[in-house]
This record gives C-alpha cells, sequence and structure tokens, in this order.
C-alpha cells in the first residue's frame, strides 16, 4: 500500500529535541497565545515566562513552529488552543502534543515505530545507548550527509527520551522502560481526523502506521473506532473489505470543539 504521509518519510533527522525534549508546559501556553502572526510578540515580551527571550526563541523556533505551525495539516495550534479553552481534561491533549513532535520529527517517529513497538509489553529498560545505537544504524542521507559528531548525538538522544517520558510513552527518571500509553477515546477521533486530512481514510485509516505510536494491534484499533462511533465522534461502518468512516462535516477547529463539547458533557 502506498504511503499517504509525507509529514515525515524521507525528510532529515534535526537536532531539535536537545534542547528541551517535550517542552509539554511551554507548547501548552503558546497554543493559547499564539495569533495569526509572526510571533514576534512572543519572542519580545516573553509572554509564557521562560527564563531568557533566547529561550523564548528556542521553544518557539525548534519546537512551537515545527510542531505546531508548519504541520501538516498547517496550524495544529489552533486545534490544541479549542482543547485548551474547552476545559478538557489534560490526558486528551497531551497524546495530541506527542502526535504533533513525532509527525515533526522523523527520528521519534522512527524510533517508536521501528525500535520500541517492537518491544512493547516487554519490561526491557530502554537507554541512550539504544537511542544511539540506533542513530548509528541510520543512513547518512537522513543526517543531511553530515555525521553528527558524538556529543550532538547524545544530546539529541536523550533529548528523545526524555520527551518520550513526558510524552508517557516511557516509564522512569533515570531507568526508563515502555509504558502503556494513555489515549482517551476523544484523542484518537481527533488524531485520526488529522490524518483523514492528510489522506488516511476508509481502510487505510485503519492500517495507518501513526498507530504504532500507540502501540495499538490492529484489533484495538477497529475496536477504537467502533467505541469512537458508539461515542458519536465519528461514522464507522465495515462490510468485508470495505470501510466507511467519516466525520461531520465541518473544519478541523469546530470538529475539534464538537468533540471537546462532548467529552465535557460526558465527563
Amino acid at each position: 500500500m502506498k504511503d499517504l504521509d509525507q509529514t515525515h518519510l524521507h525528510t532529515r533527522y534535526t537536532t531539535r529535541l536537545q534542547k528541551g525534549g517535550a517542552l509539554l508546559d511551554s507548547m501548552r501556553a503558546l497554543t493559547l497565545r499564539w495569533g495569526d502572526s509572526t510571533g514576534n510578540e512572543h519572542l519580545g515580551n516573553n509572554s509564557i515566562g521562560l527564563p531568557s527571550r533566547r529561550r523564548v526563541r528556542d521553544v518557539v523556533g525548534r519546537a512551537f513552529m515545527p510542531r505546531l505551525v508548519n504541520s501538516n495539516p498547517p496550524d495544529l495550534w489552533k486545534l490544541l488552543a479549542v482543547l485548551e479553552r474547552s476545559g478538557v481534561d489534560r490526558s486528551v491533549i497531551v497524546p495530541i502534543h506527542y502526535y504533533a513532535a513525532a509527525a515533526s520529527e522523523p527520528l521519534m517517529w522512527d524510533f517508536v515505530i521501528e525500535e520500541l513497538s517492537q518491544i512493547a509489553g516487554t519490561s526491557r529498560e530502554v537507554t541512550t545507548d539504544d537511542a544511539l545505537r540506533f542513530l548509528r544504524a541510520r543512513p547518512i542521507e537522513l543526517f543531511d550527509g553530515r555525521e553528527w559528531t558524538s556529543t550532538v548525538a547524545t544530546k539529541v538522544a536523550r533529548g528523545l527520551l526524555a520527551a518520550l517520558r513526558d510524552y508517557g510513552i516511557l516509564a522512569g527518571a533515570r531507568d526508563k522502560r515502555i509504558a502503556t500509553p494513555y489515549l482517551p477515546i476523544a484523542s484518537f477521533a481527533l488524531i485520526a481526523r488529522v490524518r483523514h486530512e492528510i489522506g488516511y481514510r476508509g481502510e487505510s485509516a485503519i492500517h495507518d502506521e501513526v498507530w504504532k505510536l500507540y502501540f495499538l494491534s490492529s484489533a484495538a484499533i477497529e475496536r477504537f473506532f467502533a467505541e469512537a462511533a458508539s461515542s458519536h465522534l465519528l461514522t464507522y461502518e465495515t462490510a468485508g473489505p470495505v470501510v466507511r468512516i467519516e466525520y461531520p462535516a465541518c473544519a478541523l477547529e469546530d470538529y475539534a470543539e464538537y468533540v471537546a463539547r462532548r467529552t465535557t458533557a460526558a465527563a
């Protein structure tokens, strides 16, 4: 089956993760303060309370912009801003930040899908050395033809594991092991809708590689779609090999509002 996703494949690994990993608090604060501008106001007045303007530039330029502004589809921050303002639980919001980070950082996407998903469900420790071995085995083309120094590679590997811990994919401050990520049905539906926007529809939505980020089996994916349908978040029907998945006919932010209303009403 042809890979529809162009958010991470055949792009380059970056060193951005060495600057702080998930940065969840800053990302969440920025989604509420961002507007249709260049973001210069945030750089100028440090509206998210970071230690320095230089740190604000790092967070905006190396995390917020690639993950939530120059995303595919663009401006995923708007979806997250709707969720923040609606008051949905943090547990609904974090998996979407994780998706946005993985989609913008090919290293995170590949490491989770090619390495961690293979050992999910075990108690095996995940170390910086594991991430470094993974990096050393990758084609040089993914590094834009330039090999990282050992110092840079180590910083990136540590940032990668720290981010995955913050997103609930790994557990443990020092000795990290694979966790069982909590994926609320509302988060699942929103991620599925985001993927729908870039072409994953019908059967391809079931087989979408994205669900490996959350260690979901094929049976679990089908259960999630069925549960989302029973919660009236989408329509899911199967007839033999034919799969029909439909969403309310509205823009992505409007769908986020719809999901948030149903989620908070059910809480």
